[in-house]
């Protein structure tokens, strides 16, 4: 069985009820990082160690708590989320669904947006859902797909998928949307009609990791199922975080700036830390990996081999080791351990060691010479 990252938006019978507010999931999701068995109105399915509430970086650049699914690759459903109660819905209305969604870890990952339509007897609705794809409409599907298909690790998705009444005869709406963009990014997605003889509809939202790697993650923030009635937030809102509804999740302006094609903000920046410390504009308690490092450096040591340099005799270099404990001009080991090292700085002084250490080489050789000549001219 190919391993896939999986995430699905399901519809599903539960208590018939309607909320008041834009986003009809829940009038308030407030999520708190700890077990998701604390998360009123949404409960978790696999193992509960496969589910948690996190903080991470959001789509907008903020601080956010995000339901994270983490499977341990086993074959199967690991981690869900599911929303606890249903949602009716009128068919002679128009709905969106929106969230956003990041998959993380190793292997290849793979999510859907899906629904699953009941009727208000509990009638599963297997065969009557008609959906477009596009631009046609067929039949006879019991996991009818607003998206499906492989994203990129690392990355904040906006998933957005429609239901229409039956009447619809207008274009596919739906899209999947990176933050800030205003155009979806070409990944195929359907948008749907309600069926016919039906007046209300219960859907129930789920994802789910199903046969993942192990260590692969999906993470789901801000799930909202509004209708369209021109009171539901825009979609260019959502890309940049600008939330206005009442009901909305909080309104976030992305601190970061794009120009160019390059990312900027203006200020201090902290990895893994909560503080930057004074006269510093980034601060990382970890390691960092990269492929090369460029430091600009304006005081290159060149200046030891100018004529009036002072080159401190070996005899001299001894005597400060002895006293100190370290060679001139190069910090001690508690200078290190209490105030780091200046990569950029330590590199010019190791170099300026070398090159003094030439000249002192430069100079035995000519004294070794020296008294190979004079052995010469005795014999």
């Amino acid at each position: 069985m190919k391993k896939s990252l999986c995430l699905f938006l399901g519809a599903y019978v539960a208590s018939f009820f309607t909320l008041n507010a834009q986003n009809l999931l829940e009038e308030d999701i407030n999520w708190q990082v700890g077990p998701v068995s604390n998360v009123a109105g949404f409960s978790s399915g696999g193992p509960e160690s496969n589910n948690a509430i996190v903080s991470m970086v959001g789509p907008y650049g903020q601080t956010i708590n995000a339901w994270l699914q983490t499977s341990n690759g086993e074959t199967g459903f690991n981690g869900s989320l599911f929303h606890d109660n249903g949602v009716l819905l009128n068919t002679a209305k128009t709905y969106r669904f929106t969230f956003w969604v990041k998959e993380q870890g190793s292997g290849s990952g793979k999510y859907h947006g899906a629904f699953i339509p009941y009727d208000t007897a509990g009638n599963h609705l297997t065969e009557t859902m008609r959906f477009r794809t596009n631009g046609n409409e067929e039949y006879g599907t019991s996991w009818p797909y607003f998206a499906s298909g492989d994203l990129p690790n690392d990355q904040w998705y906006l998933v957005v998928g429609f239901l229409h009444p039956t009447n619809y005869t207008g274009p596919k709406l739906g899209g999947v949307y990176t933050p800030g963009q205003q155009n979806p990014i070409s990944y195929a997605t359907d948008d749907f009609k309600f069926q016919n003889g039906h007046s209300q509809i219960n859907i129930r939202i789920r994802s789910f990791t199903y046969s993942a790697p192990a260590g692969s993650s999906l993470a789901v923030y801000a799930p909202r199922l509004e209708e369209v009635n021109g009171n539901e937030v825009d979609i260019t809102d959502l890309l940049s975080g600008n939330t206005t509804s009442p009901d909305s999740e909080p309104t976030y302006t992305s601190i970061w700036q794009e120009e160019n094609g390059a990312a900027t903000y203006q200020g201090a920046v902290a990895v893994g830390r909560n503080s930057v410390p004074t006269g510093y504009l980034m601060a990382v308690d970890g390691h960092i990996r990269t492929r090369e490092v460029r430091v600009d450096q304006e005081n290159w040591p060149d200046y030891v081999f100018k004529k009036n340099y002072r080159l401190l005799s070996l005899s001299a270099v001894e005597n400060f080791i002895n006293e100190k404990g370290h060679l001139p001009n190069i910090p001690s080991a508690e200078e290190i351990e209490e105030k780091g090292m200046a990569v950029g700085e330590m590199n010019r002084l190791l170099l300026e060691k070398i090159e003094e250490l030439t000249l002192h080489v430069i100079e035995q050789q000519k004294q070794i010479d020296s008294l190979k000549n004079a052995q010469k001219q005795k014999k």
